[in-house]
């Protein structure tokens, strides 16, 4: 699934350099994990990080730094997004995987994106 523009947080996405325990632990923290062998595996249930569409970011109380993909965006495979409510999209895993792999996937994705500042008195 695609969609005609897509937002995520900036901090819900990995930088380049993300090798800490604790950042990769922070990024995968509202997703369902579970450990195989001392690995943390990120089960996939639909839960994932949270993305919006224009609406919804203009809407949203978010202020500052946001990543814009361009419509026709879609995820790399072993990604989908999914739909838990109207307007509200997530990418989340497609499979079970580990939270190594989740992270390197989200990578991979977020080298397509624009980075914007939000303010709180503009529109995106």
């Amino acid at each position: 699934m695609s969609l005609r523009e897509i937002y995520i947080d900036s901090n819900s996405l990995p930088k380049f350099g993300y090798s800490r325990e604790e950042d990769v632990n922070m990024l995968i923290s509202n997703l369902d994990t579970t450990f195989l062998n001392n690995i943390s595996i990120v089960i996939a249930n639909g839960k994932g990080i949270r993305i919006f569409d224009q609406e919804s970011i203009n809407q949203s109380t978010l202020i500052g730094w946001v990543c814009r993909f361009p419509a026709g965006t879609t995820p790399p495979n072993g990604l989908r997004i999914t739909e838990q409510g109207p307007g509200q999209y997530y990418i989340s895993p497609e499979r079970n995987m580990t939270a190594t792999r989740f992270i390197e996937l989200l990578k991979e994705m977020s080298l397509k994106a624009i980075t914007l500042f939000k303010r709180a008195d503009k529109a995106i």
